[in-house]
């Protein structure tokens, strides 16, 4: 059995599990088809046949796991931990974790914390971001605390490339940010990626999906929403693909967020419908 095959079959027990769309029997064929090559750790829109029928069973999302050769029964659990990720910044870890993750990314952050005054409204920041478009150097300044809410959940931001400043104590705006809510625990139970593309923000894909990234290739990677919100915010458009707990927002036609979070009991129960097709 080749390592392409073995990855099929573990992509197959999970949609399995995660849909519920089909009832498969046991013993029967399926083929699975993909627009976008598999690769470990990212997930992919898949629709899946009946190999005897040619009849398209569902089609879904499934989370790549590539597992060792000599492993006799893949893991059929329904999770797909493995996938939630922004680059090798894996969700649920702690925040020293993920922030050794930003570093290696972004540079030498500093962390100590900042009681610099820094605008949080949706609508601020994206100002901030338009007006640091085409300005300023590479620099990351102190991870900003925005407080935590009332179930204990403490909200991290991390300006990313670049921040800029036309003074030594004024901070202007920045041209992206990672966003982490973290837990009493200190895991990181939510992250989010938001702004425009840079050579840095590039290396946090999500699915092989970077800030910048077109529809399509969004369209290819992950296939058709669950739903579409407007975000008046920024003028864009969310592509929400509940129960998966992941969602990613337009602006200009263009990737300008992509925000990750843990998973419900419940939504691991869930079943998956796609749009037929994008609203206008």
């Amino acid at each position: 059995m080749s390592l392409y095959k073995y990855i099929i079959i573990i992509i197959a027990s999970s949609i399995f599990s995660l849909t519920g769309l089909a009832q498969i029997k046991d013993g029967a064929q399926v083929e699975q088809y993909f627009k976008v090559p598999q690769k470990d750790g990212e997930f992919r829109a898949v629709e899946v046949k009946d190999v005897a029928t040619g009849k398209t069973l569902f089609a879904s999302i499934a989370c790549t796991k590539v597992a060792p050769k000599d492993v006799v029964s893949p893991p059929s659990d329904g999770r797909y931990d493995h996938c939630l990720r922004l680059g090798d910044i894996k969700l649920g870890s702690d925040l020293p974790i993920v922030v050794a993750g930003i570093r290696k990314v972004f540079g030498d952050v500093q962390t100590a914390p900042s009681n610099e005054p820094l605008p949080v409204d949706h609508t601020q920041i994206a100002g901030l971001l338009d007006a640091a478009n085409s300005a300023g150097k590479n620099l990351l300044s102190n991870p900003r605390n925005l407080g935590k809410s009332p179930d204990g959940i403490t909200t991290w931001l991390y300006p990313t490339q670049p921040v800029i400043r036309i003074s030594s104590n004024e901070f202007v705006g920045m041209r992206s940010y990672f966003v982490a809510f973290v837990d009493s625990g200190n895991s990181v139970k939510t992250f989010q990626l938001t702004g425009l593309k840079g050579e840095t923000t590039d290396r946090l894909a999500f699915a092989g999906i970077t800030l910048g990234a077109s529809k399509e290739l969004v369209m290819d990677t992950l296939g058709l929403p669950a739903s579409v919100l407007d975000v008046p915010q920024i003028k864009g458009k969310q592509w929400n693909y509940s129960p998966f707990p992941f969602s990613i927002e337009f602006k200009d036609n263009v990737v300008y967020s992509i925000r990750v979070t843990t998973p419900t009991p419940e939504s691991l129960r869930m079943g998956f419908t796609p749009l037929k097709s994008i609203p206008e």
